[in-house]
This record gives structure tokens, sequence and C-alpha cells, in this order.
């Protein structure tokens, strides 16, 4: 299901299994809980943070959609040429989908490499702010009226 193109981005409900998630700080692991970042209390931090996420998700409130790239244009496209994207942001939010029994995940499709492109966001979506997804220019989707800014 793809909403409103825009050019730069757009926004998508995405199969899970067509993302990877992984990238240089977040590595792939055959153990729980399948990944490992480049520390241990950094990988505890993050278990943390997808348990949060998994709160949100089983409440009222709606997950803040993950940033994705397509993988043929991601460096990482021949480790995962497989994937369709890549994911830029939201590995916790990712992997409480995944553990969560969840198939598809909302998403921004970014046209290019910007890896943490929601830094600073809050997870969660705030109030009235799920519409203006469709509406805003990408730089309103990215950098958010309360001063967080991206790393584009």
């Amino acid at each position: 299901m793809v909403e409103k193109a825009r050019p730069g981005y757009h926004f998508e409900l995405v199969q899970l299994d067509e993302i990877n998630p992984y990238d240089a700080i977040h590595w792939r692991s055959n153990e729980w809980p399948f990944f490992k970042c480049v520390d241990d209390k950094d990988t505890t931090s993050h278990l943390d943070g997808i348990h949060y996420a998994e709160e949100i998700l089983h409440s009222e409130k709606r997950l803040r959609p993950i940033g994705l790239m397509p993988m043929a244009k991601s460096p990482y496209r021949l480790i995962y040429p497989e994937k369709k994207y890549h994911r830029l942001d939201g590995f916790k939010r990712y992997f409480a989908h995944k553990w969560g029994g969840k198939e598809e995940i909302y998403a921004f499709v970014l046209d290019g490499w910007y890896p943490g492109t929601q830094h600073g966001h809050p997870m969660e979506v705030l109030e009235g702010e799920w519409d203006t997804f469709l509406t805003y220019s990408r730089n309103g989707i990215l950098i958010r009226e309360t001063g967080h800014t991206s790393t584009v």
C-alpha cells in the first residue's frame, strides 16, 4: 500500500521480511536476541528500548513509522541482495513488530542514504501527527517542530 508519493520519499506499509535491519552498529546474530550492538551495554539498552516499543505497540498509541531506503541504493546491497529495503532508523521499532508477531510495519521510504534520520524523535506518534505524514514535505517529516533535527 503506497500512499501519496512525493519527491524524495513515500509512506508505505512494508513487509518486515523485506527489510534488512542490520548495519555497522547493529550486527546480526544467530542467538537470541538475534542482534548484537557494538558493545554489550548498548545491546542491553536496545533490549530495553524494544520492550518499550512493544508496550506502545500493544497500547492505544501508534509507533512512529521507521525510516527505510531502497536496498538497491544501500551500501549493504551486496550483503543482503535478497532484501528490498535497508533500515535507516527504527531498529527498536522494527524488532518490537518482529517479536510481536507482526508481518508489516509503516515506513517512510527515502530516496537515499540518511542513517539516523529520525534521531531524537519520540517512538510514539504524537496526538494529531499521523495525518501530517501524508501532507508534510520530507523536511517536515525529518525535522519536527520540537526542535529535534535529523542527520540530513
